[in-house]
């Protein structure tokens, strides 16, 4: 139901318009603090000693903010903001309640706090539900005049902002929350599907080893390469199964906080941990700058190409090169090898991930696994991106773009 001119929204007896209210829930005490400003501009701009904001529930009265007045609570038949948001287009002022016929005999008139003068705006959603009033309050008779009913109306859909806000933080710190927990679940539930795919896998794995030991001079040679094929096949499967938790586990723990890396210490940890034969020349320039960015996912990034700068180079004097060029809002790394390079159709299909503009299907899977996919998604997460060019018998080159984020 939206508000109109035509329509009054009977408030008190509105099963919809209290599920809209109850949306909002209770605030906390800090979130009640933001409402205090506006409840003391209102009496400041209204000349009056007390100021209310106040919801009507099923019950009574929710006040989210009070001002010049240390208590009040009454029956929701009894309040004034009853009969104010049930006016939800009008102003409900109340010049002199002893002389009002609905008031005269209010408890709230007859005994503290004496109200006098009220005038109140009622608070109104997108739905045009009235939900309160923000309202000022006198011990004696009183008026506004135009400004300041005006200045009312505007604390009004103030107060309705701040509600609106309040509501679509909770609502996304909730989502956040839920996200977070499902991230835990997933990566939990994938870490037991790899452990129980493995497993099969190595066993089969065995099996045809211990056939192929056993059985060696009795089977022909179409019936070992068979049995070859089986164990090369199951090879692959686990080790497809041991990169999709790598995968899943290097994106969600992405999450981790940033912090200050130096990079020519982390690529020394790196080499350091691959351990590349004596015979390769690895070369670190030491002006390699300092990123601010997630340490886990900046080591996974350049140990994964690092490693693979190293396992497929069969040059007789393998050499790899870590440089880096500064530009105004970015660094580009970049990892040179003289190996054998990337065949075209591969580098093609590579290039397409980069891109991301790639259909999955078994083929990329294939030809590259999951670890160029890992590392493409890092560099996404951290606000960069990836290129590499190559030719075959000269080396390959791949350039990380990372921008210069700074400690804030």
């Amino acid at each position: 139901m939206k508000a109109n001119d035509s329509i009054a929204v009977n408030s008190l007896n509105d099963t919809e318009r209290l599920e809209a209210l109850y949306s909002y829930q209770l605030l906390d005490e800090d979130e009640k603090r933001e409402f205090d400003e506006i409840t003391r501009l209102a009496a400041s701009i209204c000349k009056t000693p007390i100021s209310l904001i106040t919801l009507i529930d099923s019950t009574g009265q929710v006040h989210l903010s009070k001002y010049g007045l240390a208590g009040l609570s009454a029956d929701k038949k009894l309040a004034f903001c009853t009969h104010a948001i049930n006016e939800p287009k009008k102003v409900f002022i109340v010049k002199d309640a002893l002389r009002d016929n609905r008031f005269k005999n209010n408890p709230l008139v007859l005994g503290e706090p004496n109200i006098r003068f009220y005038a109140g705006v009622p608070i109104i959603n997108q739905d045009g539900f009235s939900l309160g009033s923000i309202c000022v309050l006198d011990k004696q008779a009183s008026s506004l005049d135009e400004s300041q009913i005006q200045a009312l109306k505007s604390l009004s859909k103030q107060v309705m902002h701040l509600l609106e806000l309040n509501k679509t933080v909770r609502e996304m710190q909730e989502k956040e929350e839920q996200l977070e927990q499902n991230i835990l679940n997933l990566e939990e539930y994938t870490g037991f599907i790899a452990h129980d795919l493995r497993n099969p896998f190595r066993n089969i794995e065995l099996i045809a080893e211990l056939l192929i030991n056993r059985h060696k001079k009795d089977l022909d040679k179409e019936s070992l390469d068979y049995l070859g094929d089986i164990i090369e096949e199951s090879k692959e499967s686990r080790e497809f199964i041991i990169d999709l938790l790598k995968y899943s586990k290097s994106i969600y723990s992405f999450n981790d906080d940033s912090e200050l890396v130096n990079m020519v210490e982390l690529m020394n940890r790196i080499v350091k941990k691959i351990a590349p034969p004596n015979n390769y020349q690895l070369v670190i320039h030491d002006d390699l700058p300092e990123l601010y960015l997630p340490r886990i996912a900046l080591r996974h990034v350049f140990g994964n190409l690092i490693e693979n700068a190293v396992k497929y180079n069969e040059n007789d004097k393998p050499k790899i090169i870590i440089k880096h060029e500064s530009h105004e809002d970015y660094y580009d790394f970049i990892i040179t090898d003289n190996g054998k390079g990337i065949e075209p159709d591969l580098l093609r299909i590579i290039r397409k991930l980069f891109g991301g503009n790639l259909d999955s299907d078994s083929k990329f899977i294939k030809s590259i696994g999951l670890g160029l996919a890992i590392v493409n998604k890092l560099v996404m997460l951290m606000g960069g991106v990836i290129s590499v060019q190559s030719i075959v018998g000269s080396g390959t080159e791949y350039t990380i773009r990372l921008p210069q984020n700074t400690l804030i």
